[in-house]
């Protein structure tokens, strides 16, 4: 079966407001006065002022970069990466990476396998160094730009955990499975491997 996307909503994976910009509520407004200013905020031109880094998660692990026509537009890696030829001293990983506060408007992926031509429409980000490490399709991952409120150059960063997101039913189908061959109670199975 092919991996699904878990159903990351807008705010869940980054800040939506900074804890400078959020809004205090006073008893004595009305509800759309509090929508309005509310949406002010979150629709200034400086909404991603002080966000360094954000969160998102792999859609496709794409080809190594490492000849000069391969570098996407608006990429990070400009021509003096390349010393003079027309290629990288080592090669970077790209990946296709989904960040759902600053991709709701593209179409939403829910598929790895047959959503491709949905795939291509997200950006690539580039690995920061050759040493960084590796992500897989559906793992959760940190990455920023080299110009956030622009979203110019995006640099992958690495992955957050080690594993990428099993949806739910397969967590559970995993989780009965491993009962019914080990025969162990279910409370064991929800124990991290390093505590047993």
């Amino acid at each position: 079966m092919a991996p699904k996307i878990t159903e990351f909503a807008y705010g869940d994976l980054n800040p939506v407001l900074s804890s400078k910009n959020k809004p205090s509520i006073d008893k004595d407004e009305g509800f759309f006065d509090i929508l309005k200013r509310t949406a002010e905020i979150v629709h200034t031109p400086d909404s991603m002022e002080g966000i360094i880094e954000l969160r998102g998660i792999v859609l496709s692990v794409e080809k190594k970069i490492k000849w000069k026509n391969q570098i996407p537009q608006n990429s990070w890696i400009s021509d003096h990466y390349f010393l003079g030829n027309n290629y990288l001293p080592e090669p970077l990983q790209a990946y296709k990476i989904y960040i759902p506060e600053l991709h709701a408007h593209l179409p939403r992926v829910r598929d790895l396998e047959k959503d491709k031509a949905k795939i291509e429409r997200y950006p690539t980000f580039i690995a920061s160094s050759s040493g960084v490490e590796p992500a897989s399709a559906g793992q959760l991952v940190r990455i920023t730009f080299t110009n956030v409120s622009s979203q110019e150059g995006p640099i992958y960063l690495g992955p957050i955990f080690n594993k990428p997101i099993e949806p739910v039913d397969e967590q559970v189908k995993t989780a009965i499975e491993t009962y019914k061959e080990e025969n162990r109670p279910p409370s064991s199975i929800a124990r991290p491997p390093d505590e047993e």
